[in-house]
């Protein structure tokens, strides 16, 4: 057996040359007792087989270090790279979700969008209907105030003369006792009801005493001479005027025109 080199199970480690102090043996070989010859002094002495063992233990001891230390070196180096690997595969994987993350973002965005326009359509749609229908609602009470009136005007006219009478009746009314008094209250206060239930519909009496001349409102019987009243102002009414004035008008409708006196001037001083 050559002690050149010396080999290692499982191919790990390449053959390493002897140490240099034992280059000097050719061959060592077994023999029947503990020695063995040298091959440049054959014969001559020998050397224990011991000492060639123990050498090459001190060769697989210094190569087995070696291994573990080349061993050692690339599994920094495998880690060393794999961990750049893997962050790079994680920087990689980031990016990608980054990626994904702003396009599902530009995607949210693009709906938050088309939402807002459709809550402001909606919104403009629901203000516009509002209107309409504060305008529906506010137009349907006028009518339905109008119709109520117009369906009462008949009655109405028919229940002027009478309010006439009590009007007059009032203003010639003297009170001289108790009883009397008690007779005034009473009138008054159905005088009072008749007009409540008129003004419930609408109707009302005008007031032309200090009014300027409205033919429309007006129906004039006389001009007379007036200090306390100047020219074209009504000084007197013969009979009142009443008028129906629905819900939400601005301008009532004459029932009845009032008979009136004119004045003539000169007026106040």
């Amino acid at each position: 057996m050559t002690m050149d080199s010396a080999f290692i199970s499982g191919g790990l480690l390449r053959p390493q040359p002897l140490p240099q102090r034992l280059r000097a043996e050719v061959a060592v070989e077994p023999s029947d007792g503990p020695f063995v010859q040298r091959g440049s002094m054959a014969g001559v002495f020998a050397v224990p087989g011991a000492v060639a063992a123990a050498a090459l233990a001190m060769q697989l001891t210094a190569s087995r270090g070696k291994c573990e230390a080349a061993a050692r070196r690339a599994l920094h180096v495998r880690r060393f790279f794999g961990k750049g690997q893997a962050d790079s595969e994680e920087g990689e994987e980031e990016e990608e979700l980054s990626e994904a993350t702003k396009a599902a973002l530009a995607k949210m965005q693009e709906e938050i969008d088309s939402l807002r326009v459709l809550a402001d359509e909606k919104r403009e749609s629901h203000n516009r209907l509002k209107v309409e229908a504060d305008t529906f609602r506010s137009r349907t009470r006028t009518e339905l105030a109008n119709a109520r009136g117009q369906a009462a005007v008949p009655v109405v006219k028919e229940l002027l003369p009478i309010c006439d009478e009590f009007d007059l009746a009032k203003q010639n009314l003297k009170i001289e006792g108790e009883g009397e008094q008690a007779i005034a209250d009473r009138f008054d206060e159905l005088f009072g009801k008749m007009m409540k239930a008129m003004k419930d519909i609408g109707v009302d009496k005008m007031e032309a005493v200090g009014q300027d001349f409205n033919p429309e409102f007006h129906e004039a019987v006389s001009m007379i001479p007036s200090a306390e009243y100047k020219d074209e102002v009504v000084c007197n009414e013969l009979r009142a005027g009443w008028v129906l004035k629905p819900y939400g008008a601005d301008t009532p409708q004459v029932l009845r025109p009032a008979l009136v006196c004119v004045s003539s001037g000169p007026g106040p001083a």
